[in-house]
């Protein structure tokens, strides 16, 4: 018997191997506990992360359907809090939320539009008893408000009306006057951004400003030279002059200034009030949502010319306006397009040459048209008026004062 016991006796190597197999399971097993709990956290943390992103866009969301300025508080079923600020911005509206979670807190910006009710005309002339003529490859996509008169074919510069129909669409009479616009066009100008703004020094360095703090706004009484990356909640000022250089980058900021001039190939977001004069050089694009407004204060006498000029290549996607406080028949404000684009809404109180194309809606109290020497009136030459290639995505500025807003959209969140 105790050979038999001695023959099955247990090395002791073999016990080092037993031990050293249950500690490798024992680490194993216990890295799988450890991965499978750090996944269970990282899984949490991102769903975390998800609820309170999706909690801060539904406040953006209904913040943007809040029809005055101000700050609200919106407590989510989650038991989240979001602290809402909305305000005018331009053409557009913007909406802050920040929304908080005991652990963790998410804060977003967004530029708001409006979809209008009733959809507008893709092009407005007043009755003054005269017809508009179509000269070479014109084309009026959509319903248009023209005087009694209404379309012809012309000829001008060796072109004739190349096409068989005058209009695709609905042709209807105008009344005497454009439609007037909204009572709060009036405020955009630099009085109403100075109260609520908070002055600051020039820099020329890359700067961003948050909208959830208060406007910021740079004002000189020198001409202001833009090279910089600029972003946000920022006012540029100047009551001489502002020059946009093509290096320099801007997103969703305001231009206050007499004249505005944006160097051939800038590309930007931004958004202009101007009394004399802006010029986009050849192929800048003023991306969406942009725009220009030029407001005349006071008459002018004398040759001084007051416009806004798109030259050949330059965009503007969002909409232009031109208005007067005392309109001067004889010197009238006007809107140059050659061979330029504009997507959206333009409105024009003076007169308007479309050498390019307007992908939306044109309201204008004339056309004037420089060709071959001459100037013709109510002219249109080569150009395109189409509202019906307007993306339905797309919303224009309110600017109409019988125009009613319903659903909101954000257009850009950052």
């Amino acid at each position: 018997m105790r050979a038999i016991i001695r023959n099955h006796k247990v090395r002791s190597s073999a016990l080092g191997y037993s031990i050293s197999f249950l500690l490798i399971v024992g680490l194993v097993a216990s890295g799988v506990l450890f991965i499978a709990s750090a996944n269970k956290r990282i899984e949490w943390h991102y769903s975390l992360r998800e609820h309170v992103l999706m909690d801060n866009y539904m406040s953006l969301l209904y913040g943007s359907k809040s029809p005055k300025n101000g700050t609200q508080t919106l407590v989510h079923s989650s038991g989240d809090t979001s602290h809402i600020t909305t305000k005018n911005w331009g053409a557009y509206r913007v909406v802050v939320s920040e929304t908080r979670h005991p652990s963790w807190s998410s804060t977003r910006a967004a530029i708001v539009g409006y979809v209008a009710e009733d959809p507008l005309a893709a092009l407005y002339v007043p009755d003054r008893r005269q017809t508009i003529k179509l000269c070479g490859k014109t084309k009026l996509e959509g319903t248009i408000y023209v005087p009694e008169r209404g379309l012809e074919r012309g000829y001008l510069t060796g072109k004739n009306f190349a096409f068989d129909k005058l209009l695709d669409g609905i042709l209807k009479k105008s009344e005497k006057r454009l439609p007037p616009l909204a009572d709060w066009v009036k405020e955009e100008e630099f009085e109403h951004y100075r109260e609520q703004s908070e002055l600051i020094e020039w820099f020329d360095h890359d700067s961003t400003f948050s909208f959830s703090q208060k406007t910021r706004m740079i004002s000189s009484k020198k001409p202001m030279y833009i090279r910089q990356h600029l972003a946000g909640n920022l006012v540029l000022h100047s009551f001489d002059s502002v020059v946009v250089f093509n290096e320099a980058k801007l997103e969703n900021i305001l231009i206050i200034a007499p004249y505005v001039r944006f160097e051939s190939g800038f590309k930007g977001s931004v958004q202009v009030i101007a009394n004399e004069q802006v010029l986009c050089e050849k192929n800048v694009r003023l991306l969406y949502p942009s725009t220009i407004i030029l407001h005349e204060e006071k008459a002018i006498r004398g040759g001084f010319p007051r416009f806004v000029r798109l030259e050949e290549g330059a965009q503007v996607l969002g909409g232009i306006l031109l208005k007067s406080d005392q309109p001067n028949g004889r010197n009238p404000l006007r809107l140059e397009i050659n061979h330029g684009l504009v997507a959206g809404l333009v409105y024009n109180t003076g007169e308007t040459e479309l050498k390019g194309s307007v992908i939306g809606h044109v309201y204008t109290s004339s056309f004037d048209l420089q060709a071959g020497g001459g100037k013709y009136g109510n002219y249109l030459l080569d150009a395109t008026i189409s509202s019906k290639q307007l993306p339905n995505e797309f919303i224009s500025p309110l600017w109409l004062k019988n125009q009613k807003g319903t659903e909101p959209k954000i257009l850009s969140c950052f």
